[in-house]
């Protein structure tokens, strides 16, 4: 489709009195402190993700988020005395999470001390255990004071004989005050939000279609880091001072990254957290990423305007394989990048956006406009240039490459309420790479469509419902496995279809039924691959009674990994549940949590996955013998 084209389209739908979406939880505000109830929160994104832009591991983060915004509003409303008696300035929640794989994997068999030299097996038992501490205090001044410890260790880790005992950590403290010059101190482990994130943005997402469709929402620049994520964080202090009319954020950071070392030389720079096998231990703690920088904002009536510094250096210096893809990857021990983000409302549009430059001259720019038309109708227009040699080590943006590096993109949401039962959602990504890309060997260019129907109705004699179509369609390329030329590329198509029905009525009785469909199909290969799913679930639950309970079951065929499904599952605090499923099988789960009195909760998850005539479950040193695979969670947590 031609620029011009597209730009004639963008036009006709912001002056045309019909819908447009910029989805989010709250336009100008966080979501600690949005209105909504927690579960609302997690509901609202989760009808975003995009299963093709995620991995489980960040399907957890985005759960951590969304459970420990709720708990900081509960303790955050107890401490102030909302809804009681006594005032209670101080409040401390502490929750343990285990979870574990009752199946033997290969790594876990014959664990003696020649296998695990050798990589063969796991240094650890097979135990996932989480614990978290956290503490919420406000003086009478309503300063709020927080202080939190978070202990990880994955299943196949070894504990350790030194503090922290297990193998990630994170440990911070922060002051946030409502006046005087200093309004926020953070020390130890926490996240930093630059901007609309090509420079840095550390906050939990889903990939492009959650960050576009959230795009105008205000992001907190300074958070602790609550989580058990081992990369997306800094380690050291972060200050937010009012100047004034301006807000200015100095930062340093100071943190071990997990890579290859060789000849004093960081190869590779390791991101999954795993320290397992002598391998992946060996490479802990490669190398020292260093981070400073500083972020001057002034605020107006209608405007807003910020001028953004970060500097980034290892201690050794990086030098990456070269690949097809990575040729203008960053290389080097220092890289310098600064970037000015702006937002303007005003005669009912909102204009948001960022342009981001490094020291080698490469720039990046993504721009929105905004505006809401007639009640229940917004629509937001996104445009982003990412030139081909921009280098970024933090950024997170809106891009359909994780390198945000030559590509083109343009976005336009539509969001809108047709009755007070209906309401419609859609979505238009047009993308173009200038170069190649990783599994993208050459200039491409697709796009990605998506249309979603919403129904709502709630008597007393129905009960609640709420029902949900959505159609997407994405067009890409990729490497073409079938010839021997390295930069041949051949498009592919996948489609997807998601229905979605709740009900819910007064006795607390619950269901949901989701059906999932994909169909993928390369060109110039005959044949399509096809995936469906139907699962339903069956749950009680009443605010009045300390029991809540759901059953589901799904039944799933999937040819391959391409039609891969996702179905969505209800599980323990801090767990998620959202497997990931191909192949032929089914899957049943239950889960129960018990609220003991108002400090006690107990949950727990039992799940079972069976693949029909399945001699083996996944490969390596996960590899499962036989055709079915158990996995429990157990939860605890305390408040007072």
């Amino acid at each position: 489709m031609r620029t011009t084209t597209k730009l004639f389209i963008f036009t006709l739908f912001l002056l045309w009195p019909m819908p447009l979406l910029a989805q989010s939880v709250g336009d100008s505000v966080s979501l600690a402190n949005a209105s909504i109830p927690p579960d609302g929160w997690q509901s609202q994104m989760l009808e975003l993700i995009d299963p093709d832009e995620f991995s489980e591991d960040a399907y957890a983060r985005l759960l951590e988020m969304l459970n420990d915004l709720a708990m900081q509003r509960s303790l955050a409303a107890d401490s102030m005395g909302i809804g009681q008696k006594r005032r209670r300035n101080v409040r401390q929640n502490v929750s343990l999470v285990a979870d574990r794989c009752l199946n033997r994997r290969e790594g876990f068999r014959n664990p003696t001390a020649d296998r695990r030299a050798a990589g063969k097996a796991y240094e650890g038992d097979a135990l996932h255990t989480a614990l978290r501490y956290n503490l919420v205090a406000k003086d009478r001044r309503r300063d709020t004071w927080r202080a939190g410890l978070v202990l990880d260790k994955d299943a196949g880790e070894p504990w350790l004989h030194h503090p922290p005992v297990a193998d990630s950590y994170s440990l911070y403290a922060s002051l946030t005050r409502q006046s005087g010059r200093v309004r926020q101190v953070v020390i130890g482990h926490y996240r930093l939000a630059l901007g609309c994130g090509l420079l840095c943005d550390q906050s939990f997402s889903l990939g492009k279609n959650v960050q576009a469709a959230t795009w105008m929402m205000r992001k907190t620049p300074l958070a602790v880091h609550a989580s058990t994520s081992e990369t997306d964080f800094m380690q050291g202090a972060a200050v937010r001072l009012r100047l004034g009319a301006w807000q200015v954020i100095p930062f340093l950071s100071a943190r071990q990254v997990d890579g290859t070392l060789a000849n004093d030389t960081l190869l590779s720079w390791k991101t999954d957290g795993l320290h397992r096998t002598r391998g992946e231990r060996d490479r802990r703690g490669a190398a020292w990423l260093y981070n400073g920088g500083m972020s001057v904002q002034r605020r107006g009536e209608f405007w807003e305007i910020a001028a953004n510094v970060l500097c980034s250096q290892f201690d050794h210096p990086f030098e990456r394989a070269v690949q097809p893809y990575n040729t203008n990857y960053f290389r080097g021990r220092r890289l310098v990048q600064g970037s000015l983000d702006y937002q303007l409302r005003l005669l009912g549009l909102h204009l948001k956006g960022e342009t981001a430059v490094d020291d080698a001259g490469g720039w990046a720019s993504a721009n929105a406009l905004s505006r809401t038309l007639v009640d229940g109708w917004q629509a937001t227009a996104l445009v982003r240039r990412y030139s081909n040699a921009y280098r970024q080590l933090l950024a997170n943006a809106v891009a359909e490459s994780s390198a945000m590096q030559g590509e083109w993109g343009e976005t336009l949401l539509v969001d809108g309420e047709i009755s007070s039962r209906w309401g419609v959602q859609a979505s238009a990504d047009w993308f173009q790479f200038t170069r190649a890309q990783y599994g993208i060997y050459r200039p491409s260019r697709g796009y990605e469509l998506s249309a979603k129907a919403i129904y709502n109705r709630s008597a007393r004699r129905i009960g609640r419902w709420r029902a949900s179509l959505r159609y997407r369609v994405k067009h890409k390329s990729r490497n073409n496995s079938l010839t021997p030329l390295a930069d041949d590329i051949t498009p592919f198509y996948r489609h997807s279809l998601d229905a979605q029905v709740d009900w819910s009525n007064g006795i607390g009785l619950e269901m949901r039924t989701q059906l999932h469909a994909r169909f993928f199909s390369v060109a110039n290969v005959g044949g399509v691959e096809h995936g469906t799913s139907v699962s339903h679930a069956v749950g009680w639950h009443r605010e009045d009674c300390p029991l809540r309970v759901e059953v589901q079951g799904t039944w799933f065929r999937a040819d391959d990994y391409d039609c891969r499904l996702y179905i969505g599952e209800r599980n323990v605090r801090y767990g998620f549940g959202i497997p990931m499923l191909y192949g032929e099988g089914s899957r049943v789960s239950v889960v129960a949590a018990w609220r003991i009195g108002q400090n006690l909760n107990l949950e727990a998850k039992y799940a079972r996955m069976n693949y029909v005539g399945a001699g083996s479950i996944s490969s390596g040193l996960q590899r499962i013998m036989g055709h079915h695979q158990d996995n429990v969670w157990l939860m605890c947590a305390w408040k007072w």
